[in-house]
């Protein structure tokens, strides 16, 4: 997985410069941090993964400071939150709880799913982008919502906005559950000074805009 994403990150470097292009952006993750770095976290700690997705991010963002250095082109890393919208898979908890809730199905989470991570809203990751590139900026930059969201409040917000009352079973917990009290968020304070970028939207919000947009590819 690292080598395909390193394969793809360095044809498009090459193009960028081969292109004239004087900055890059590129879509790293919170998954670049674990419960081994502090929380919240903060882009001044050493980010240590702990997946093969996170790994292969960091890889990435390493690999593109080599490059920069050596080219000029400033690359900014972007630290996305879980990431949701219109046309995003439906297979992180959010996508799938509101696929389920937009389709007036029973939501079920378990009891444990009291866990909660940072999420953003994909117009919130447009926006940081057009940011960065005005701003010409470099490094690293945390991109979330700046709390951590409980897949119960996931799952509240969704039947509410998709007007799916009713509709929620909260399941005792399992030797397959998730553990619970897993509060996974960063600090966005960075890209606030810096870019003068903020989210603007909330969790309900963001949700509202999806149900509209799913709405209209029904008719």
């Amino acid at each position: 997985f690292a080598h395909t994403g390193l394969t793809m990150l360095d044809g498009l470097l090459r193009g960028a410069l081969a292109n004239g292009l004087r900055q890059v952006v590129q879509a790293s993750s919170i998954a670049v941090y674990s419960g081994a770095n502090t929380k919240p976290y903060f882009e001044k700690e050493v980010p240590i993964p702990a997946s093969n997705y996170g790994l292969a991010k960091l890889f990435c963002e390493q690999y593109a400071d080599w490059w920069s250095s050596r080219h000029g082109i400033p690359v900014a890393h972007l630290r996305l939150a879980a990431s949701f919208g219109a046309g995003e898979r439906l297979s992180p908890a959010l996508m799938n709880i509101s696929d389920r809730a937009f389709q007036k199905k029973k939501v079920k989470i378990s009891e444990s799913g009291r866990h909660a991570i940072d999420q953003i809203y994909v117009a919130d990751v447009v926006n940081a982008i057009l940011r960065i590139v005005d701003n010409g900026a470099k490094g690293a930059y945390n991109i979330g919502s700046g709390r951590a969201v409980s897949v119960l409040e996931i799952a509240e917000t969704a039947n509410d906005v998709f007007g799916n009352d009713g509709n929620l079973v909260v399941e005792p917990a399992n030797e397959h559950s998730r553990p619970s009290g897993i509060h996974n968020h960063m600090v966005i304070d960075r890209a606030r000074e810096q870019l003068g970028w903020e989210p603007e939207y909330t969790l309900r919000r963001g949700l509202e805009e999806m149900r509209d947009k799913w709405s209209l590819l029904q008719k």
